[in-house]
């Protein structure tokens, strides 16, 4: 319905993302990529309360004071800032300051970073963003890859799914 009202309205898909209150199924995530909607955010009810770790990656274009906002960061137990594998890709470090901004301890924020290869001595890619978000993820909490598409798309090859 939302990408059918945007194509009515003239709505430029590509100038934002799209926030819906559903679970947020591949299908739904391949029709948000094919119109062009560079990032899809699900916000659901779905998820158990308890400790949430979100790993993070967002394209330059995007507001990511207002990403983390609707993602509800403040209230994660760990953020894990990363680059999508995109040359439009945010520099992770600049999310971690905008989680920051947002009040967000510095002791709850990891970023990873594939642009100068390393982070702590090792390797850093979607991969190791997962390696790194699941390490710091409670043994009964819920880890979020969210974000750029690009991120989730790699992070799903990565997982062989």
């Amino acid at each position: 319905k939302l990408i059918g009202a945007m194509a009515n309205s003239d709505i430029d898909a590509g100038s934002g993302f799209a926030i819906v209150t559903s679970r947020a199924s591949y299908e739904l995530a391949m029709k948000a990529a094919q119109v062009g909607i560079p990032m899809l955010a699900a916000i659901s009810e779905e998820f158990a309360p308890g400790p949430r770790t979100l790993l993070v990656g967002l394209l330059r274009e995007k507001d990511a004071r207002e990403m983390l906002v609707a993602l509800e960061a403040t209230s994660a137990e760990h953020i894990v800032c990363a680059r999508p594998p995109s040359p439009r890709a945010m520099d992770p470090r600049d999310l971690a300051d905008a989680a920051r901004e947002l009040g967000v301890d510095d002791n709850r924020i990891t970023v990873v970073d594939d642009h100068s290869g390393r982070v702590d001595g090792v390797d850093a890619g979607p991969r190791e963003a997962l390696d790194v978000a699941r390490s710091v993820t409670d043994p009964d909490g819920q880890l979020l890859v969210t974000g750029s598409l690009y991120l989730v798309g790699a992070v799903r090859t990565a997982l062989g799914a």
